[in-house]
């Protein structure tokens, strides 16, 4: 997964980990209370996976990528059903 934007990603590591601590599973805490000292942003971002980051900034991943083949799904347009998503009419892209 990526998560990208035009602007850097900033995250609220107290709010990130805070959110974590509240989440629950049919009442059951996810993270339970012996995980709380800890701080769970870089928990789940610092550690390596398979040898690879789990977190890169766009730079890291275009200087990662640079040599690889680029793989477009170009026939998405005709996979994509305009009438069903927008009974109404297909919207106007702004800036395209």
């Amino acid at each position: 997964m990526v998560i990208a934007g035009n602007q850097p990603i900033v995250i609220d590591k107290a709010r990130f980990g805070e959110k974590l601590r509240q989440w629950r599973i049919d009442g059951t805490a996810v993270v339970g209370p012996a995980w709380h000292h800890f701080d769970l942003f870089d928990l789940l971002t610092k550690p390596a996976w398979h040898g690879a980051p789990t977190w890169e900034t766009g730079a890291d991943m275009a200087a990662r990528t640079k040599d690889l083949t680029v793989l477009t799904d170009d026939n998405m347009a005709t996979e994509f059903r305009w009438i069903r998503a927008y009974p109404n009419g297909r919207p106007i892209a702004a800036n395209y």
